[in-house]
């Protein structure tokens, strides 16, 4: 197996390379779109609907580690040592979660300050 990774490695690399050309022909339209700042970091761009998803997975995996925390302090037993270790893991998922509305928070402002040049808040 090991003997044909080398052969399997340069021919990859060769096709790379004599597919070069075919991707530096010119636009089918002769010229190339303008992008504007809105296109990509505007309120409906590329970037914010990358954030939006990150946002919200974020923003779940607090919640489960919230219901975690709360399994975990509901099956301590009296136990302090699990209680504490409990709340600990609580406190860390709510600032977590807070760390994330404070940075999608600065992320709006900068957007919107950037797309439309006026500072919104």
């Amino acid at each position: 197996m090991k003997k044909y990774i080398l052969p399997v490695i340069s021919i990859l690399t060769i096709g790379m390379f004599l597919a070069v050309p075919v991707f530096a022909q010119d636009y089918p339209y002769g010229t190339i779109p303008d992008l504007k700042v809105g296109d990509v970091i505007g309120e409906s761009g590329l970037f914010m609907k990358i954030l939006n998803w990150t946002f919200n997975i974020i923003i779940i995996l607090g919640l489960i580690y919230i219901l975690f925390a709360g399994y975990r302090y509901m099956t301590s037993g009296g136990d302090s040592a699990k209680v504490q270790a409990a709340l600990q893991n609580l406190i860390y998922a709510l600032i977590g979660i807070a760390i994330a509305i404070l940075a999608r928070a600065l992320v709006n402002f900068v957007v919107g300050w950037v797309s439309t040049g006026t500072f919104q808040i």
